[in-house]
């Protein structure tokens, strides 16, 4: 950057590195939605009801907010996380 503008961290989204193609991409989040499977299973649906769901903080570090915050956006309808639950190898 030009200008004196301190510099731009920002992380890097290529995906994993040394995956093995014939295993596939490791269950990261598993352990996260393992415990919400069998009811109501939405970002939005916990969001509304109060809570933040591990994928909530996950995002909140990621970008350098507080948690409630972004359960606030979600909750209503200003922010969406897609964590579809069948998808456990996403990024995390």
């Amino acid at each position: 950057m030009s200008g004196g503008e301190p510099p731009l961290n920002v992380y890097d989204t290529s995906g994993p590195h040394g995956i093995d193609v014939e295993i596939g991409l490791p269950k990261l989040r598993e352990s996260w939605v393992k415990p919400r499977t069998g009811a109501c299973v939405t970002q939005l649906h916990y969001a509304r009801r109060g809570d933040v769901t591990p994928e909530m903080e996950f995002i909140a570090i990621r970008e350098g907010l507080p948690p409630d915050f972004v359960r606030e956006e979600v909750a209503r309808g200003r922010a969406i996380i897609p964590a579809n639950i069948k998808h456990l190898n996403s990024s995390r």
